[in-house]
């Protein structure tokens, strides 16, 4: 799949700034009992963007208009947004398993939202405590799907009270769940201080609304190309 064209002169189009509208699709169902049932046709808002363009070339306009040409109504490509991903709202789910043969404890948990092409993750979620019965295991558990552009998540655990949390592991499965291991923790590193997780996610040429051209002056244009969300 593409990523969104570099223009000749070798700016990214997702420099320019964007207009982002974040819909739910309602789907209604109405039985013949008469009552009627809704429900979101996605997990997830869908983004419509306005990607705007000001002081945009002649050169860089012709390699737009190409570009969507080649690119057809219905070809998906990747765009990396410029608003950073949100880090996970509340805590994980915890709970313990039978299993090795640790004495009583308690662990400090959070986890972050990881990006694991790009390397880059969110802050952590809040924080949640157990107290871990001798010989069981403590297990994680996410409480929601990875956002779109979202592929794992790291999972912390903290043993020498709140604030205390190191990585463990990482999920890489939606609502997925970490399980400790019968021996040692590894006590990695403390959550990231800052968010550097820019979701990169899959849109199409919005059907419905086609690009705008608008001449400034003589050299240079502006462009407004709508794009919707692949979901």
């Amino acid at each position: 799949m593409a990523d969104f064209p570099t223009l000749p002169s070798g700016k990214n189009f997702a420099v320019f700034p964007i207009s982002d509208k974040q819909d739910y699709e309602v789907i209604s169902t109405k039985y013949e009992s008469g009552d009627i049932a809704a429900r979101n046709r996605y997990d997830a808002p869908r983004h419509s963007l306005n990607l705007i363009g000001d002081s945009i070339p002649e050169a860089d306009k012709h390699e737009i208009e190409s570009w969507i040409f080649e690119m057809g109504a219905a070809e998906e490509f990747d765009f990396t947004m410029y608003d950073k991903q949100f880090p996970p709202r509340g805590a994980p789910t915890v709970s313990s398993t039978a299993g090795g043969a640790k004495s009583l404890r308690t662990y400090h948990i959070q986890y972050s939202w990881y990006d694991s092409v790009a390397g880059t993750d969110t802050t952590a979620s809040e924080e949640t405590s157990i107290a871990v019965p001798a010989n069981e295991l403590c297990t994680v558990t996410l409480p929601v799907n990875f956002p779109n552009g979202v592929d794992s998540a790291k999972v912390y655990v903290g043993v020498g009270g709140s604030g205390t949390e190191k990585y463990e592991d990482t999920i890489t499965t939606n609502k997925g769940t970490w399980t400790e291991p019968t021996g040692a923790l590894t006590q990695g590193a403390a959550p990231a201080s800052s968010i550097d997780l820019y979701p990169k996610l899959t849109f199409i040429l919005d059907p419905k609304r086609p690009p705008v051209y608008t001449r400034l002056n003589a050299v240079l244009w502006r462009i407004t190309l709508p794009i919707i969300e692949v979901l």
